[in-house]
This record gives structure tokens, sequence and C-alpha cells, in this order.
């Protein structure tokens, strides 16, 4: 068996199967070809898809699904109807054929709620045409039954019993007012007429009692009281007259009441006759429905019908909706494509007791034809589960592939990518030269170098450098800039952890994608977030950043530490620091320190506020010489009074405290 060591795969075997760009197989189709890159005509891809630009020719051909075998095609000589089987599929000669036979001595028959009727299903057309309110449109396999304008009708009918049942309310409600107004005009005739009778029974007794009165003034109120209750009578007789009057209008209302509820009557037994033909119409679509239905199910059952064909030649394309089963030993196929959808291909399907050689081969010359040679990929029968890629065989195989034979070697395979459940290489591993370098003797893999330095060696070019001892498991080299990549999805995150012997997640530097933050754990928790604005989150109970300053031996005002405050510009380049916030160290002596606060630009910065090591503040001046130490100019005085040292203002000349 050849080796691999040191040695090109695809420069080694020239017989080898590959696809053509000598990658490694993707979802669109590449074509197989030998080592030298002749092409096949055979193309695959990783779902599974075959193509051949050549004949494909076939002895049966099998769905395993179904378990059918298709031994032959039946031509229109065949006859569809003398081969009527699962083995055969027919042209489509013979199916027109069939078709035209049956289809011309067929009728569709239909019944309606009266008569019957019968169409030709070669010369005729049913025709199916609404009526009252109803419209039919057919287009294509589809007829659409329109109702909308019955539905009008009904919406226009139930909106006139609306306004009718509206009028008659208004109606009874303008008549009922009028009762009560007139009832009310009538109570109050009798109570004026009441007044009346008690005012004239009053002066008969205011009369009565006073008969020494004269009697001519008592005859004259006497004949003033008849005149009054004659013109009371004649009131009352109007009232009458008035009130007969009301009497026949209410009877004239009650007649127009009645006339309404009869037209009422009669909207409603009109509505119950149109609901009573909307449900007719509505028995008689059903019924075409049913009749639409049943025609398509004979369409569709006559479309269904299987046809087996057996010898003859199919001319043209031909599609098979069903399964197709070809019996034989030999199936040819001359056509230059050959997709197959099923995402398996099943070979040597009898082959239980495994007494045969399975896989495919293929037949090519190195010498213009005249020594045929065979190549190809097959699981040997007599070597367990192994599958063996072979060249040079010149001897067609059969059942079996004869690796004794004339020619027989084993293959070479130049692959893009390679995949493996399990495997034991003996000595370095080699792909592509300096792709993938396993060093079999110091126990290191190189990618990118032949020679790795470490157990991981990741090599775009030389930096000069070598991998610290404390972290050479793996070294990343470049000659330029150079770096890792953590990529996850938008939803999740990327982590580089740190673990021990107990904890395995015991710090990380981690980005969440989410929310675009970078967190820092230590001591199994996270400690410090920086957030997708830039602010930095120190996370503890009692939060601390300690900027430590490691020299051994300070001086007087050296610094301790910055923290400056750079800002930007439009270029995003930044125009400097603007302002800083300095700690200063206090004479030689450890412990002691002081803060200065300094703003200004970016090419000028000065200090402007103070904080000594006691507390004091000072604005303007670096030697504090009070509790508050304001300054404009140095006084030449060295110290404050010891009394007065609460507020300090100095100045170099006149000075002052504005209120």
């Amino acid at each position: 068996m050849a080796t691999l060591t040191g040695t090109t795969i695809k420069d080694t075997y020239k017989s080898l199967i590959k696809v053509n760009d000598n990658e490694e197989l993707a979802a669109t189709l590449q074509e197989l070809t030998d080592g030298l890159g002749n092409g096949s005509g055979i193309s695959i891809n990783t779902s599974g898809d075959l193509k051949a630009s050549g004949i494909l020719e076939f002895g049966s051909l099998k769905d395993t699904g179904e378990d059918i075998t298709i031994v032959k095609f039946v031509d229109q000589a065949d006859g569809i109807g003398s081969n009527n089987n699962d083995t055969t599929i027919p042209t489509s000669a013979a199916v027109k054929d069939y078709v035209d036979t049956n289809v011309t001595a067929q009728d569709l028959d239909f019944t309606g709620n009266t008569g019957t009727g019968a169409v030709d299903l070669d010369s005729q057309t049913l025709n199916l045409i609404g009526a009252n309110g109803v419209v039919t449109t057919a287009s294509g396999q589809t007829i659409t039954m329109d109702t909308s304008s019955l539905d009008t009708r009904l919406t226009t009918a139930e909106a006139d019993i609306d306004t009718n049942t509206a009028n008659i309310a208004t109606e009874i409600s303008d008549r009922t007012s009028a009762d009560s107004t007139l009832q009310s005009n009538i109570d109050a005739e009798a109570a004026t007429r009441l007044a009346n009778d008690n005012t004239l029974q009053g002066n008969i007794d205011t009369e009565a009692s006073t008969r020494s009165s004269a009697d001519t003034t008592l005859q004259a109120n006497i004949d003033t009281n008849t005149a009054n209750i004659s013109s009371n009578d004649t009131d009352i007789a109007g009232l009458d007259t008035r009130l007969t009057t009301a009497e026949g209008n209410i009877t004239s209302n009650d007649t127009d009441i009645a006339t309404n509820a009869s037209n009422i009557s009669t909207n409603t037994s009109n509505i119950s006759t149109n609901t009573s033909n909307i449900a007719t119409n509505v028995t008689d679509i059903a019924t075409n429905t049913s009749n639409i239905s049943s025609n398509d199910t004979d369409i569709t059952a006559l479309q269904n019908d299987k046809y087996d064909k057996t010898g003859g030649t199919i001319s043209g394309s031909v599609t098979i909706s069903d399964d197709l089963t070809v019996n034989g030993t030999t199936t040819t196929v001359n056509t230059e494509t050959l997709s197959v959808e099923d995402p398996l291909i099943e070979m040597a399907n009898q082959n239980a007791a495994n007494s045969v050689d399975t896989g495919f081969y293929a037949k090519y010359s190195l010498d213009a034809g005249t020594t045929t040679k065979y190549a190809g990929l097959f699981k040997d029968a007599s070597d367990s589960d192994t599958f063996k890629l072979f060249r040079g065989l010149e001897a067609e195989p059969t059942t079996t592939i004869n690796t004794g034979g004339t020619g027989y070697a084993l293959a070479d395979l130049d692959v893009a990518g390679l995949s493996a459940s399990s495997g034991t290489i003996s000595g370095d591993l080699i792909v592509d030269i300096n792709t993938l370098y396993v060093d079999s003797a110091n126990n290191r893999v190189g990618i990118g170098i032949d020679s790795p330095s470490e157990l991981l060696h990741i090599h775009t070019g030389d930096s000069g450098g070598v991998a610290n001892n404390a972290a050479d498991e793996v070294l990343v080299e470049g000659s330029g800039d150079t770096g890792i990549t953590i990529s996850s999805p938008s939803t999740n995150s990327g982590t580089l952890a740190f673990g021990d012997e107990s904890v395995s997640f015991r710090g990380a530097v981690s980005y969440n994608h989410s929310d675009d933050s970078m967190n820092f754990r230590v001591s199994s928790n996270t400690r410090m977030t920086i957030d997708s604005s830039g602010v930095v989150q120190v996370r503890n109970q009692t939060p601390t950043i300690q900027l430590y300053n490691t020299d051994t031996s300070l001086s007087l005002n050296q610094t301790l530490g910055d923290i400056d405050f750079y800002q930007s510009d439009a270029s995003d380049q930044g125009v400097g620091t603007v302002a800083k916030i300095r700690a200063v160290n206090v004479g030689s002596i450890a412990g002691y320190g002081e803060l200065a606060f300094h703003t200004g630009s970016a090419t000028t910065i000065d200090e402007r506020v103070r904080i000594d090591y006691q507390g004091n503040v000072g604005i303007g001046v670096t030697n504090v010489k009070g509790k508050l130490h304001t300054s404009q100019g140095d006084s030449g005085q060295t110290s404050a009074n010891v009394y007065a040292s609460a507020l300090v203002v100095e100045d170099n000349s006149s000075n002052g405290i504005s209120l």
C-alpha cells in the first residue's frame, strides 16, 4: 500500500475520482474528474444529487420506498391497455393514444333539481350559469359563484324594515304626546268650570246672607249671575266641541297605526319569502358544488391511471408522478444529465449475505484507447467493511473487483476537506505542504508552518520572537498585525475562559453580543463590565479602582498616577488630553499624597486646584497655606497666621473678596 508521507496525493495518483475544483463538495453540483482533471460527465453535491451528461442506461429502476421495479418503457404500439402493471412506464405517445381512445367513448352525466343532462368529454363543454342574484365566473380549473348581488338585495330589504320600524316608533311617540296634551286641556277646563261653579255658589250664599239689601240690587245681582251662567254654558259647549274633535283625531291616529301594522306584516312576509328563496339558492349551490367535486374526482381518477409498456422507445420528455421500476440486467441512460431527488441511492439491495463487492467504477485509457483501464470506489466483501479506492484494473469488474487483477492498485485521494469518525496515521501528517503539518516526533501541530515550535503553532509569517515559557502551549505568529477572533451569533457571547483543577470557569474575558458589553471575570465572579456606551462598571460591594505605582524611590512632587480626559473630534482620531486628575507624592516619605486637578486645552493644560495630604484646598496654588487658599500671585508670605488660616486670599498686588 502506498505511503502518504511527504507526498501530495493529487500528484501521485492520476486516476482518483475528485471534484473539478479540487475543493470540498458543496451545495452546487461539481463535476467528478480524474487526478489529471479529465472530466467524467458526472456531477455530484453534498445533497446527494447526481448529474450525468451522457446516456443513462438501465436494466431496471427500483423505488425502494414502494419496492417497485420498472423493467421497460411502454410505447404506443405496445398499448397501455395491454400493459396494466406496476413494472412499466408509458411513453407520451402511448398515454395520448390511450386517453384519446377512452375520453372519446365517455361522457359526463349530471342531474339538477329537475331534469338530467350529459356532456361529451371529447367535444362538449359543461356550462354553470347563475340566476336569482348568483353570478358564476370560470377561470382555469376554478368556478367562482358570486352571491354579492343577492346579499345587496337582502341588505336593502333589511334597511327598509329598519326605516319603517323607526317611522312607526316616531308616529306612536307623536300621538302619545298629542293625547297627553289633550287630556291636560280637558283637565284644565274641568277645573275652571268647578271654580266658576264654586264662585256662583258663593255669590248665592252671599246674596242669601244679605237679604236686607234692596230687592233691586238683589235682582240686578241675580240678572248678572244669570248672564254669567249663560256665558259659562257657552264656554262649556265650546269645550265639548273641541273634545269631540280631539276624540276624532285619536280615532284617525288609531286607523293610521293599524295601517302601519299591516304594512309591517306585509314586509315580514316578504322577508320570509326572500329567506326561503335564499335557502333554495344555497341548496342549489351546494348541489352544483357537489357535482363539480364529483366531476373533479372522476377527472383525477382518469389522470392518475397508471399505464404499463413493454418494449419500444419513448420520444420526447416524460414526467412520471409516481414510482418507476425497471427490471432487467442493464439500464442505459443516454442523457447528459441524470437528476435524482432522493438523498440516498441504494445499490446491491439483494446483497444481504455480503457476497458481492458494491460500489461504482469508470472506464478510461492513458494511451489513446490501446489499453482500457478501470478505476472506482467499492466496499470489499472479502475485507470486512473496508472501502477501497482503486485504479489501473485492466479487466472490467463483474460482481467483484479483482484485487489481484492486472494493473490493480489503490488510488490516491486528493480532497479539499476530509472527515472521519476514527483513524490512525503512523508518522507525520502533511496536508498541502504547509496547510497542516503534524510533527509526530515532537507531538506538535503546525498550521501554515512545517516546523512548529509549540504544541499548536499557527503561522502566517515570521515575527522574530518566541513564545513565553509560561504560555507556550499555543503560539499564533504573524509578520504584521496578528490576532485571534472569537465569532459568535448576535444573541450569544464569545468567551476566553480560565480554569483550575477545581473550578473550570474561575476567570474569563467575555463579550456579550446581545447588549454589546465586555465583561471581565475573576474569582468566579464578573467584577468589571464595559457597556456599549463605553461606561466602565466595577462590580463589588465596595467598588475600588486602584492605580498602583511601583517606583520604590519616590521624589518630591513625583507623579503617582494620572486620570486623563481625552477629547475626540469628527475624525475620531482625537485632539488630545484637555483635563486630568493627578496624584502627587509629598516628599520622600511613603504614605502621603496630594491630588491636583488640571484643565486647559489640547495643547496646554495647567494645575487649577490642589487638595494636600491634610485636606486643605488650594486654588491657583500648589503650596496650600490654609484650609481654603486662593491665589492670583505670590505675596511673598511663606505661611498664614496660625489664628487666621481657615481662608487665605493671596495676590502679589491689591486683592479682596467680593460679596
